[in-house]
């Protein structure tokens, strides 16, 4: 609804263009303020952290160490 309330106001290829922007905004906003992980905390508390990398192992590889053969 809110695409054709704007393409009735303007021309189509601007109204795209504005539509596209703010859904660009939205999501960069959504992603840089955690809003899924703060979703998720709020919805379950107790629930599981979600990180990218373990405590206190940042930058170090997950899984098997792989040695370069000799």
């Amino acid at each position: 609804m809110l695409g054709a309330r704007l393409a009735s106001g303007m021309e189509l290829g601007r109204s795209l263009a504005v539509l596209t922007f703010a859904g660009t905004i939205l999501v960069v906003l959504m992603v840089g303020l955690d809003v899924p992980g703060r979703l998720n905390r709020l919805t379950d508390p107790e629930g599981e952290r979600d990180h990218p990398a373990p405590s206190g192992q940042a930058g170090a590889p997950v899984g098997p160490s792989r040695k370069a053969p000799h």
